[in-house]
């Protein structure tokens, strides 16, 4: 089948992939959703790939092959809660993505890129890379680890989680395409990119922003024009959210700002 462009391999278990891809010279998008994945190097040879998706899988290393994928588009690493690796400049190599989800998965983001064991793993300064990025799902524990100039041009839709104790839902709400939920304790996190992906927020959370007094400090005067959902919960030390009058919204839904 040497003209093969999709293949789906739902649910399957690999010890590693079989030789034979070698011969999809044509293939252009490749599902290995929810299965048992041990060597996956050799996906790094099917350079006309398009669409690449781990969704569910249990994988746990994504391994330097992979950064020859220069044609990809959409990288889906969705709930694959074993993925502890991912080798450094791999995403950054994937210079044409647009679509990367990573939700509910990979975490162990490094900020000089080595982990306390001494091995090498991705740092969130190779996202800067991908300029044709237009949709971002992440979950990003430790704010320390965020360059402050990380910023993107042509996203569109996002799901980004800033900070501890946040639980990832698969739910999606149609009415809304970014969501962003944040919890920091110093507004020194609150970077040019950070502030940007807040005006662009539907739905956007705010939780134990210790050491926060106001969200949007000395930023421009468009407040929040697309916010629809606002959740504040134990946030003791916010006193502003928008310090102005002026600002106008529409949110059809505000959460109680709830202390406890």
């Amino acid at each position: 089948m040497r003209e093969l462009k999709v293949l789906d391999l739902t649910g399957v278990q690999f010890l590693s992939l079989p030789s034979s891809l070698y011969c999809l010279k044509n293939i252009r998008t490749l599902c290995l959703d929810s299965c048992l994945l041990g060597d996956v190097a050799i996906v790094g040879n099917l350079k006309t790939l398009e669409i690449l998706s781990f969704m569910k899988s249990d994988i746990e290393q994504l391994p330097r092959e992979i950064r020859q994928l220069t044609r990809l588009k959409l990288l889906d690493l969705s709930n694959c809660l074993n993925l502890r690796y991912i080798a450094p400049n791999v995403i950054s190599s994937l210079s044409q993505l647009e679509e990367l989800y990573m939700g509910n998965s990979f975490l162990q983001w490094e900020v000089k890129g080595v982990d306390n064991q001494g091995q090498r793993n991705a740092s969130l300064g190779e996202l800067k890379q991908l300029s044709n990025l237009t949709a971002l799902h992440l979950h990003i524990q430790d704010a320390r680890v965020m360059p402050q100039d990380l910023f993107f041009k042509k996203l569109k839709s996002y799901k980004i989680f800033i900070g501890d104790k946040w639980k990832w839902s698969g739910k999606c709400d149609l009415s809304t395409s970014r969501t962003f939920k944040l919890k920091i304790n110093n507004s020194i996190y609150l970077g040019p990119g950070i502030k940007t992906l807040l005006k662009m927020t539907e739905d956007l959370s705010l939780k134990e922003m210790n050491g926060v007094r106001n969200v949007l400090y000395e930023l421009d005067m468009d407040g929040f024009p697309h916010l629809k959902h606002l959740l504040v919960k134990a946030a003791l030390e916010l006193v502003y959210i928008i310090k102005s009058v002026l600002w106008e919204t529409s949110l059809s839904q505000i959460g109680v700002f709830d202390p406890s």
